[in-house]
């Protein structure tokens, strides 16, 4: 097994992505898959609440704004109601000056502005997760 593949097996978690559009999912899938990540996707809070019993994520990452059930009351839900201790990584295209404040109230971890830059989106997670990559290479870079 070559180094890359035994620090990928170190690494390797199970993150769980809900984003109401489907590129922001696949493009979040890509980012971290790459590092070695399994990754399950949600396209809303319901169904963020429905996944995470199968999938026990390590780590969830919720778009704010999003259809059916946002990215608030499905943090508070996993929070309050589940007892979910994993970290939470809110996520919203638009930035408010409350909005840090009341993320971290409902229970988030870490909060990104989008587009996430995938380098930031990397450090984010291996911070909270406690793992380290190796150095991308040039392919990675873009």
């Amino acid at each position: 097994m070559s180094w890359i593949a035994r620090r990928k097996s170190l690494s390797r978690k199970r993150i769980l992505i809900a984003d109401d559009t489907e590129s922001g999912r696949e493009l979040l899938r890509y980012i971290l898959g790459g590092c070695g990540h399994m990754v399950a996707t949600a396209a809303n809070g319901q169904q963020v609440l429905d996944t995470v019993a199968g999938f026990c994520p390590d780590l969830i990452i919720l778009d704010l704004h999003m259809r059916r059930m946002d990215g608030w009351t499905a943090a508070i839900a996993l929070r309050k109601y589940s007892g979910m201790w994993q970290p939470i990584v809110a996520m919203a295209a638009v930035a408010t000056q409350s909005a840090p404040a009341e993320i971290y109230e409902a229970g988030s971890s870490a909060y990104l502005i989008k587009p996430i830059a995938p380098e930031l989106l990397r450090q984010c997670v291996a911070h909270l997760l406690e793992v380290s990559y190796p150095p991308p290479s040039f392919s990675q870079i873009n």
